[in-house]
């Protein structure tokens, strides 16, 4: 894992269908419950707050009091998954709910989920969900579910 939070983080073996909201699901319900370490939970809370900005392994450690080495590892044991899988899953969640309820541009789709930009945004998304943000929201927003809707009608 890097300290700089580089969303290069590959997906997980059984990603190959999408991202697993389950584990995803259960860091925030762990969070809600108060089931987590004190300042872990912390880190998982500003995370889901400021996803959107440029975070690191070292600014959230250097926000909850601990040192990376410390948050990395206590994160991993807490989640069963790495820092930056986690920002980079909860950056992904967002995401797909811009594409899929919004009419906004697949760009800002990315930018307000905090990727950098559109080719990191575009290359992050392929290798989590297999393929581009573009067809996803075809595939999710307007083609299966308006196949669906079609068939119902006749």
């Amino acid at each position: 894992m890097t300290s700089s939070g580089d969303q290069s983080t590959t997906p997980p073996q059984d990603a190959a269908d999408g991202i697993r909201y389950d584990d995803l699901t259960t860091a925030i319900c762990l969070t809600a419950a108060g089931a987590l370490h004190p300042k872990i939970r912390h880190a998982v809370r500003h995370i889901e707050r400021h996803y959107h900005q440029k975070l690191t392994l070292r600014s959230v450690a250097d926000r909850i009091r601990f040192h990376p080495n410390h948050l990395c590892r206590r994160f991993r044991e807490a989640l069963g998954m790495p820092f930056s899988e986690y920002l980079v899953r909860v950056r992904l969640k967002k995401a797909i709910g811009g594409l899929v309820y919004t009419d906004d541009p697949i760009k800002e789709v990315g930018y307000r989920a905090g990727f950098g930009g559109p080719e990191r945004f575009s290359t992050v998304f392929r290798q989590w969900l297999r393929c581009s943000p573009r067809s996803f929201r075809s595939r999710y927003r307007y083609g299966e579910l308006t196949k669906a809707v079609a068939t119902e009608k006749r």
